[in-house]
Protein backbone atom coordinates (compact mmCIF):
# COMPACT_ATOMS: atom_id res chain seq x y z
CA UNK A 1 0.00 0.00 0.00
CA UNK A 2 0.91 3.63 -0.51
CA UNK A 3 3.03 4.72 2.47
CA UNK A 4 1.29 8.09 2.68
CA UNK A 5 -2.09 6.39 3.13
CA UNK A 6 -0.67 4.38 6.02
CA UNK A 7 0.00 7.63 7.85
CA UNK A 8 -3.57 8.78 7.25
CA UNK A 9 -4.89 5.48 8.59
CA UNK A 10 -2.58 5.77 11.56
CA UNK A 11 -3.90 9.27 12.24
CA UNK A 12 -7.46 7.89 12.20
CA UNK A 13 -6.50 5.20 14.71
CA UNK A 14 -4.88 7.73 17.02
CA UNK A 15 -7.94 9.98 16.67
CA UNK A 16 -10.25 7.20 17.84
CA UNK A 17 -7.95 6.68 20.83
CA UNK A 18 -7.94 10.44 21.52
CA UNK A 19 -4.14 10.60 21.15
CA UNK A 20 -4.15 13.96 19.43
CA UNK A 21 -0.40 14.64 19.53
CA UNK A 22 0.13 11.33 17.73
CA UNK A 23 -2.60 12.29 15.25
CA UNK A 24 -0.69 15.46 14.44
CA UNK A 25 2.63 13.59 14.14
CA UNK A 26 1.09 11.09 11.71
CA UNK A 27 -0.45 13.88 9.66
CA UNK A 28 2.91 15.67 9.51
CA UNK A 29 4.54 12.47 8.26
CA UNK A 30 1.78 12.18 5.66
CA UNK A 31 2.33 15.78 4.57
CA UNK A 32 6.11 15.23 4.36
CA UNK A 33 5.35 12.70 1.62
CA UNK A 34 2.52 14.38 -0.32
CA UNK A 35 2.29 17.96 0.96
CA UNK A 36 -0.70 19.51 2.67
CA UNK A 37 -4.04 18.25 1.40
CA UNK A 38 -7.54 19.43 2.27
CA UNK A 39 -8.05 16.14 4.08
CA UNK A 40 -4.90 16.45 6.20
CA UNK A 41 -5.63 20.08 7.04
CA UNK A 42 -9.21 19.22 8.05
CA UNK A 43 -7.98 16.34 10.21
CA UNK A 44 -5.50 18.71 11.88
CA UNK A 45 -8.32 21.19 12.49
CA UNK A 46 -10.39 18.42 14.06
CA UNK A 47 -7.53 17.25 16.29
CA UNK A 48 -6.90 20.81 17.45
CA UNK A 49 -10.62 21.35 18.03
CA UNK A 50 -10.86 18.24 20.20
CA UNK A 51 -7.90 19.51 22.23
CA UNK A 52 -9.64 22.84 22.75
CA UNK A 53 -7.10 24.70 20.61
CA UNK A 54 -9.66 26.79 18.75
CA UNK A 55 -7.29 29.25 17.06
CA UNK A 56 -5.34 26.42 15.45
CA UNK A 57 -8.56 24.65 14.49
CA UNK A 58 -9.83 27.81 12.77
CA UNK A 59 -6.51 28.29 10.97
CA UNK A 60 -6.49 24.79 9.52
CA UNK A 61 -10.18 24.59 8.67
CA UNK A 62 -9.88 27.90 6.80
CA UNK A 63 -6.93 26.51 4.83
CA UNK A 64 -8.84 23.30 4.11
CA UNK A 65 -11.92 25.22 2.94
CA UNK A 66 -9.77 27.38 0.66
CA UNK A 67 -8.23 24.24 -0.82
CA UNK A 68 -11.48 22.26 -1.25
CA UNK A 69 -14.77 23.84 -0.28
CA UNK A 70 -16.67 20.89 -1.79
CA UNK A 71 -15.32 18.23 0.57
CA UNK A 72 -17.89 16.57 2.81
CA UNK A 73 -15.38 16.03 5.64
CA UNK A 74 -14.02 19.57 5.43
CA UNK A 75 -17.54 21.01 5.66
CA UNK A 76 -18.52 18.75 8.56
CA UNK A 77 -15.44 19.76 10.54
CA UNK A 78 -16.04 23.41 9.64
CA UNK A 79 -19.54 23.01 11.09
CA UNK A 80 -18.08 21.62 14.31
CA UNK A 81 -15.59 24.50 14.53
CA UNK A 82 -18.37 27.06 14.09
CA UNK A 83 -20.46 25.32 16.75
CA UNK A 84 -17.52 25.44 19.14
CA UNK A 85 -17.13 29.15 18.35
CA UNK A 86 -20.84 29.49 19.23
CA UNK A 87 -21.76 30.62 15.72
CA UNK A 88 -24.65 28.25 14.96
CA UNK A 89 -25.61 30.10 11.75
CA UNK A 90 -22.14 29.37 10.35
CA UNK A 91 -22.38 25.75 11.44
CA UNK A 92 -25.77 25.50 9.73
CA UNK A 93 -24.30 26.66 6.41
CA UNK A 94 -21.54 24.04 6.49
CA UNK A 95 -23.83 21.22 7.62
CA UNK A 96 -26.37 22.04 4.91
CA UNK A 97 -23.59 22.02 2.32
CA UNK A 98 -22.39 18.66 3.70
CA UNK A 99 -25.89 17.29 3.21
CA UNK A 100 -25.88 18.32 -0.46
CA UNK A 101 -22.42 16.82 -0.97
CA UNK A 102 -23.14 13.41 0.50
CA UNK A 103 -26.70 12.17 1.03
CA UNK A 104 -25.36 8.80 2.21
CA UNK A 105 -24.31 10.45 5.48
CA UNK A 106 -27.63 12.27 5.90
CA UNK A 107 -28.22 10.69 9.31
CA UNK A 108 -25.06 12.20 10.81
CA UNK A 109 -25.69 15.61 9.21
CA UNK A 110 -29.35 15.77 10.23
CA UNK A 111 -28.41 15.03 13.84
CA UNK A 112 -25.99 17.97 13.73
CA UNK A 113 -28.60 20.22 12.14
CA UNK A 114 -31.16 19.36 14.83
CA UNK A 115 -28.69 20.48 17.50
CA UNK A 116 -27.90 23.66 15.53
CA UNK A 117 -31.58 24.55 15.22
CA UNK A 118 -32.17 23.90 18.91
CA UNK A 119 -29.30 26.27 19.74
CA UNK A 120 -30.88 28.86 17.46
CA UNK A 121 -34.32 28.31 19.05
CA UNK A 122 -35.67 27.30 15.63
CA UNK A 123 -37.90 24.49 16.83
CA UNK A 124 -39.81 23.99 13.58
CA UNK A 125 -36.56 23.51 11.63
CA UNK A 126 -35.34 21.10 14.31
CA UNK A 127 -38.60 19.15 14.02
CA UNK A 128 -38.33 19.04 10.23
CA UNK A 129 -34.81 17.61 10.41
CA UNK A 130 -35.80 15.16 13.14
CA UNK A 131 -38.74 13.96 11.02
CA UNK A 132 -36.37 13.35 8.10
CA UNK A 133 -33.97 11.58 10.45
CA UNK A 134 -36.75 9.33 11.73
CA UNK A 135 -37.86 8.54 8.15
CA UNK A 136 -34.31 7.46 7.34
CA UNK A 137 -33.51 5.46 10.47
CA UNK A 138 -36.86 4.50 12.01
CA UNK A 139 -34.81 4.25 15.22
CA UNK A 140 -36.60 4.36 18.56
CA UNK A 141 -34.29 7.10 19.84
CA UNK A 142 -35.03 9.30 16.80
CA UNK A 143 -38.76 8.68 17.34
CA UNK A 144 -38.57 9.57 21.03
CA UNK A 145 -36.65 12.76 20.32
CA UNK A 146 -39.22 13.69 17.68
CA UNK A 147 -42.03 13.18 20.21
CA UNK A 148 -40.22 15.42 22.70
CA UNK A 149 -39.72 18.11 20.07
CA UNK A 150 -43.44 18.02 19.25
CA UNK A 151 -44.27 18.47 22.94
CA UNK A 152 -41.74 21.27 23.36
CA UNK A 153 -43.41 23.00 20.42
CA UNK A 154 -46.83 22.64 22.08
CA UNK A 155 -48.08 20.21 19.42
CA UNK A 156 -49.90 17.79 21.73
CA UNK A 157 -51.66 15.97 18.88
CA UNK A 158 -48.41 15.09 17.11
CA UNK A 159 -46.83 14.20 20.46
CA UNK A 160 -49.73 11.87 21.28
CA UNK A 161 -49.64 10.30 17.80
CA UNK A 162 -45.89 9.72 18.11
CA UNK A 163 -46.27 8.16 21.56
CA UNK A 164 -49.13 5.91 20.46
CA UNK A 165 -47.14 4.70 17.46
CA UNK A 166 -44.49 3.28 19.85
CA UNK A 167 -46.89 0.45 20.73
Amino acid sequence: PDESLLYLSLAECYMSLELYKDVLKSLSAYEDLVGETPESMAKKAHAYLLQGKIDEAVEFIDKALNADSDSFDVNMIAGEVYLKLNIPSGAEIFYKKSLTLNEENAEEVLEKLVSVYLRKDELLNAIECQERLFEITEATQAHEKLALLYMENGDKESFQAAIESFD
